[in-house]
């Protein structure tokens, strides 16, 4: 239980979340976990409080780590791994005089300054009596000292005397691995065809005081929005299936008492187009597909002419054959219809109407002859035409034509 001011109780359990008990209205407000809301508290199992300097409230939990209850909103903040946090369970909370918090857990104690958030875990190396504490067993006296108790021991300290670790330590990429092969060489861009995109890339920090409590954060630019926070345990990054294109991997790391790094590494990965896709092979395709389409259409345009030309040679063939033919026979005819005026005007009459026939012919064809030569699509050469072939009839009924 963890009293603020004069009426408001707060009461943790393991099972039942965080209670809020208000004195003055003698009400209970609960407030559980739920899986799917990130906004609550991460376990219900709760068996820390603590009411920092700010006026936040802190709940160390079994199972879900560290949660911020901001008061106001009643709204929880989760701590975990993606923040620094390489634990499941908080057994005590307390801070010191420069706004930080310090916590015993199930990995060692973990200290969290509260303006700049920088997390620093310290282990068996910086001489804990275990990694692992006890519930309920944390207390700070009026010196400022601080005492967790765990399950070899007690540690006991005051807080400015522990030394911090400044070095900034240098971030490296230390390898690189195409389907689990390595890739030599010192590099800040490689390319990557489209089939080999299934690649690790492992990254380090050059801080050797205590290796195993660097943390490291990372994230692939231009496939990631946010950093992908882990321990030194798990400093790698795997991709696969990465669309062709240009990327920019970044991975900063921190010290063993969580001074990062922030400008970290950065490496270029191109991912390579297959040649199908590549813009000269489009560029190919477009210019290759055009000048088909060219050879095809002037192809067409080809054979229309040859059509065109064979309909004129044989209409000009058929008007001189058959033309001449009925030209002959319009003579023919009278020579004929003359001779038979003196026995027959009927013969003679028959002969004229032979004779006619025969020229109109000769001018159908004529007109067949002019319509499919192309060289006659001008509007002066219809005029003329339309004069050649109505002048008579027009000149019966008195109208004359005149060009």
């Amino acid at each position: 239980m963890l009293p603020q001011g004069n009426n408001i109780l707060w009461i943790g359990t393991f099972g039942g979340g965080l209670n809020k008990y208000d004195k003055r209205t003698q009400q209970f407000d609960v407030f559980r976990s739920d899986p799917l809301n990130q906004s609550t508290i991460s376990d219900d199992r709760v068996i820390s409080l603590f009411l920092d300097s700010i006026g936040d409230l802190w709940a160390g939990t079994y199972g879900g780590g560290l949660n911020k209850f901001d008061i106001k909103n009643n709204i929880f903040q989760r701590f975990g791994q993606s923040k620094g946090f390489d634990t499941q369970v908080i057994y005590g909370i307390l801070e010191d005089d420069y706004k930080n918090l310090w916590m015993s857990s199930d990995n060692g104690i973990i200290k969290y300054n509260l303006k700049s958030q920088d997390v620093t875990a310290y282990n068996l190396n910086d001489g804990l009596q275990s990694m692992e504490f006890s519930g309920g067993a944390y207390f700070k006296n009026k010196k400022g000292e601080m005492f967790f108790g765990g399950i070899a021991g007690l540690n006991y300290f005051y807080p400015d005397s522990v030394r911090n670790n400044t070095h900034i330590p240098p971030i490296v990429i230390s390898e690189f691995k195409i389907f689990n092969e390595t890739v030599n060489g010192e590099f800040n861009r490689i390319e990557v065809n489209y089939d080999q995109n299934f690649f690790t890339i492992e990254f380090a920090a050059l801080d050797y005081t205590d290796p195993p409590n660097n943390q490291y954060a990372y994230y692939m630019e231009g496939l990631e929005n946010d950093w992908n926070f882990v321990n030194a345990s798990l400093r790698k990054a795997f991709y696969t299936n990465l669309e062709p294109g240009t990327y920019i991997f970044r991975a900063k790391g921190s010290n063993s008492d969580g001074v990062w790094n922030q400008e970290g590494v950065a490496l270029t990965v191109v991912i390579l187009p297959p040649f199908w896709k590549t813009w000269w092979f489009i560029l190919a395709s477009i210019l290759l597909i055009g000048g088909i389409v060219s050879f095809l259409i002037s192809m067409k345009v080809k054979h229309l002419l040859a059509i065109e030309k064979l309909k004129v040679r044989l209409a000009a063939d058929l008007h001189d054959n058959v033309g001449a033919g009925l030209t002959e026979i319009s003579i023919l005819s009278e020579l004929a219809s003359n001779e038979v005026k003196v026995y027959s005007q009927h013969a003679a009459e028959k002969i004229n109407a032979i004779s006619n026939t025969a020229r109109h012919l000769v001018d159908s064809m004529s007109d067949i002859v002019w319509f499919v030569n192309p060289k006659r699509d001008s509007l002066h050469d219809l005029i003329i035409r339309l004069k050649d072939s109505y002048s008579d009839l027009l000149s019966e009924i008195g109208v004359s034509f005149k060009t």
